[in-house]
């Protein structure tokens, strides 16, 4: 995919206030669908397509980065190890997490807590907005 997957988008309006996430999903439709959802939210985003993407995308970007969505799925390693990498940086970074694994398996991998959330794959559009709304939605709007 072209160099703009890394992209930030352009602050205007409203989305210059709110928060950026970044998205880490192997399958460029998950990617896709993710970044339209939280664009109509208001959101800025990133994208990673794998680990070393995800950590390095993260790094460069570290200041910006306030929250991320990332796939249970990722073939190199597991998103815990992402996750690990993404919070010692930023302990409170709030990070979803996707996966086919049922909310029973998860548990393995995401710890529960205020900044971490969990969606089942396949998930619906407005599950995926309630979910961001639900975990990102403060870093949008600092007035809630």
């Amino acid at each position: 995919m072209p160099a703009t997957r890394h992209q930030v988008l352009p602050p205007s309006g409203d989305a210059a206030m709110n928060a950026t996430i970044l998205i880490v999903a192997r399958e460029p439709s998950v990617r896709s669908v993710t970044r339209r959802i939280l664009e109509r939210q208001s959101f800025r985003t990133l994208e990673a397509c794998n680990v070393r993407e995800a950590i390095a995308v993260f790094h460069a970007h570290s200041r910006e980065v306030q929250g991320a969505i990332l796939d249970l799925g990722m073939p190199e390693a597991g998103a815990d190890q992402v996750a690990g990498e993404f919070r010692r940086a930023q302990p409170a970074l709030p990070i979803l997490f996707t996966g086919s694994h049922g909310e029973d398996a998860s548990s393995k991998w995401v710890k529960p807590g205020p900044t971490t959330g969990f969606l089942p794959t396949p998930f619906g559009l407005d599950a995926l907005a309630e979910k961001a709304d639900d975990l990102f939605g403060d870093l949008a709007d600092p007035d809630r």
